[in-house]
Order: C-alpha cells, then sequence, then structure tokens
C-alpha cells in the first residue's frame, strides 16, 4: 500500500504489501477521487509515473483542476479519457472494441515506463457499466488486473456502489483485487472530511478495521488522517482526543509516549512485549506512583 494515504493508520496490525491492486467502492461524492488524487500526488512526489484513467476529465482539465502549480511534477502524470481515445482504425467510445483500445494505451505506457516505478488510478468503473455490457466490461477489469500485477504497478480502481448494479459487479470481481475499501460521507455534507474504511485483504483473515477520518484542504489535498475517535492509549487507557503517536504498533496520547518509553527501557523488551501495557506495565505505572507516595509519606513523618 505504497503512497496510499494514511497507510501506516489504515493497514496497521497487518502484514501489507508495499504494492497491489486495490478496489475502493462508495456512494458518490464520498471521496473516492480525491484519495486517489491524494495517492497520485504521493507518488508524483516520489518520481513515480503515474498513469490515470478518467470518465469525468480530459487530461489538461484534470491537471489543472487538481494540481494547479504543480507543472513539474505533473510531466509524469498521464491521464487517458476513454470518451477520447480512438484506436488505428478511428473506432471511437460508442464501441465496445473501445475496451480493447484504452487497455493496450496502458499496456503502451507501462511499457515504455518499465524501467521505473508506476501508480495507476481508475475513476470510476460506474462509468464503464453505464456504456457498456456487463460482460465487456468484466473482460476488461480482468485483462487490466492481470496486467497491471504482472508488471507490479501499484493501483487503486474506484466504483460507486449506491445503485443494486454496481453493488452486484464489485461481488462479481472483488476476488480480484489483492484489498478492499469503503469510503462513506460525512453526516453533514458541508464537511471537508471524509472517511475510508478497510474491508478485506488479501493473506489477513481476522481483518477488524475501523471506519478512518481524513481531512481535506480548500484544494482536496489530505491535511490528515486518523482513526482518533476510536483510539485507547495504552499507558491510561482513555480514548485519544487528538492526534495520536505510535509505538510498536501501540497508541499514545502525545505526553503518555515518553512516560512508556521509560518503563520499555527500565523493564526491556520481553517484559513489556510479552504482556502488554495493558498487563505488567499498567501495574508497574501505578506500582511505582505507589513507591513514590510511601517515600513522600517517610519523609513527611521523619519531618
Amino acid at each position: 500500500m505504497k503512497h496510499f494515504p494514511g497507510s501506516d493508520i489504515i493497514g496497521r496490525n497487518l502484514k501489507q504489501p508495499d504494492l497491489g491492486v486495490y478496489l475502493i467502492s462508495g456512494p458518490k461524492l464520498s471521496g473516492k477521487l480525491h484519495y486517489c488524487n491524494n495517492f497520485i500526488l504521493n507518488g508524483l512526489t516520489d518520481g513515480v509515473f503515474c498513469i490515470c484513467i478518467s470518465s469525468s476529465f480530459i487530461e489538461k482539465q484534470y491537471k489543472s483542476i487538481f494540481f494547479s502549480g504543480l507543472e513539474d511534477l505533473c510531466l509524469n502524470l498521464k491521464v487517458l479519457n476513454p470518451y477520447t481515445l480512438k484506436g488505428d482504425d478511428g473506432v471511437g467510445f460508442e464501441n465496445s472494441h473501445a475496451l480493447t483500445h484504452l487497455f493496450e494505451e496502458v499496456r503502451q505506457l507501462i511499457g515504455s515506463n518499465a524501467n521505473r516505478p508506476i501508480s495507476f488510478v481508475l475513476s470510476s468503473l460506474t462509468n464503464f457499466l453505464e456504456n457498456f455490457s456487463d460482460q465487456d466490461v468484466t473482460k476488461f477489469v480482468t485483462s487490466l488486473v492481470f496486467l497491471l500485477k504482472n508488471h507490479e504497478v501499484n493501483s487503486i480502481f474506484t466504483i460507486d456502489n449506491a445503485d443494486p448494479t454496481s453493488s452486484i459487479f464489485v461481488n462479481k470481481i472483488a476476488h480480484l483485487f489483492d484489498a478492499l475499501f469503503e469510503t462513506k460521507l460525512p453526516s453533514d455534507s458541508s464537511q471537508l472530511q471524509r472517511y475510508i474504511k478497510l474491508v478485506s485483504m488479501f493473506g489477513n483473515n481476522n481483518l477488524k478495521s475501523d471506519w478512518i477520518n481524513y481531512t481535506l484542504d480548500d484544494n482536496n489535498i489530505i491535511t490528515s488522517i486518523s482513526n482518533q475517535s476510536r483510539l485507547i492509549c495504552n499507558l491510561c487507557k482513555e480514548q485519544i482526543n487528538e492526534s495520536p503517536v505510535f509505538f510498536q504498533e501501540l497508541s499514545f496520547h502525545q505526553e503518555h509516549l515518553p512516560i512508556y518509553m521509560k518503563l520499555f527501557n527500565f523493564y526491556g523488551n520481553s517484559k513489556i512485549a510479552e504482556f502488554g501495557s495493558s498487563g505488567i506495565l499498567y501495574t508497574n505505572f501505578f506500582l511505582l506512583i505507589s513507591l513514590d507516595c510511601q517515600i513522600l509519606l517517610c519523609q513527611l513523618r521523619i519531618k
């Protein structure tokens, strides 16, 4: 999940690969496009060549809206709009052969950039289902997913799941992807906050995932991402309401991590790690307080 915004929080405690092909489903306007754009931005910043299939924007428009002022980075971004793409025979998007032309265009771009890391985004499959038969889209997605996997292209596909047709299609193709995500809208649609959840990941059968919230600025860039509303400090056992800090997959209040580290250094890794913060650490923390109180009482009696 390299370059995924907030992957350290979303995939925490999971065995996650750096690269894979992933599917994000959710209602319209629930943040799928903005999450993908931030995924692309992270890749571009890291020198990755990025390919984006957009059913809503042509390349110039896409770059000017979502990556304004980043012209140098966008030299490594290629945007394909299937409605304007034509094959050698001049066949347009209204013909099912256009999916073959689109696939070939992606294949050629991957081949010409095979000596560098590549990221890929398709937004969104819902538009394909509106223009092509379910069978044609299934064949296209299957071929494209395995092309991307064979060339180790880190990829995200998106689809709206509000209508029954899309939901049925998601169930049909879900097995192709390394992980499935869902997005949802906030209760107040005017909020810039959005939500995403890891639903399943190949190789992780006991997945337990919470909704992760992330905040967008006026340019739809993710400024913060966390599941702080559900995190509990492993030292005081209280809910963390501000930005959490982590150590060895454990969450803490910012001011409590230094205390934990002192205990960790004093007792060693084996005693702390074996029982976890809810066991020996919790007891020893109050034992130290108790000892301090006894010393204070002794001093008072002497005086």
